[in-house]
């Protein structure tokens, strides 16, 4: 699980755990290209993977940080996708998260609604999932944003 010490991860990792589930954190460490092999080494045990990975959304979004929020987000997911492909055997599903920042500011919407929203959050939130689709076809995709 990549994000496992966020808000979201480390609540998700507790209840996974409690459950019955190993949970293999993946630090950012292994996101630097020079430890991509290491990367698909790790995954490569998981028959689920979850990306809940990028930087925190509660800081003053400067240039630099807005920089920092895509990478973290982008990059990740892609350095992700690549490292299930290299793998002979795949995971089954490979879920990955992006932020409420998908929807319309304004309106109620659900996780089959199609409408985006528009802004920096939304562009982030649009090229993460167009990352993540590009995982292969024999794993299974989940996003709570995905229609």
């Amino acid at each position: 699980m990549r994000g496992a010490t966020g808000f979201v991860g480390s609540h998700l990792q507790k209840f996974l755990q409690e459950r019955g589930h190993e949970i293999v954190p993946i630090g950012r460490e292994l996101f630097v290209p020079e430890k991509r092999e290491r990367l698909s080494e790790a995954l490569s045990s998981c028959d689920t993977v979850i990306n809940l990975a990028g930087a925190p959304l509660n800081r003053r979004w400067t240039a630099e940080y807005r920089r920092e929020i895509y990478d973290s987000r982008i990059g990740t997911t892609r350095a992700i996708v690549e490292a299930i492909r290299s793998q002979e055997a795949k995971p089954d599903l490979f879920i990955s998260a992006s932020a409420v920042g998908y929807y319309p500011a304004k309106g109620c919407y659900g996780e089959s609604d199609a409408r985006k929203g528009e802004g920096f959050l939304a562009d982030v939130c649009r090229n993460r999932e167009a990352e993540a689709i590009r995982v292969p076809p024999q794993v299974r995709y989940g996003s709570p944003a995905s229609p």
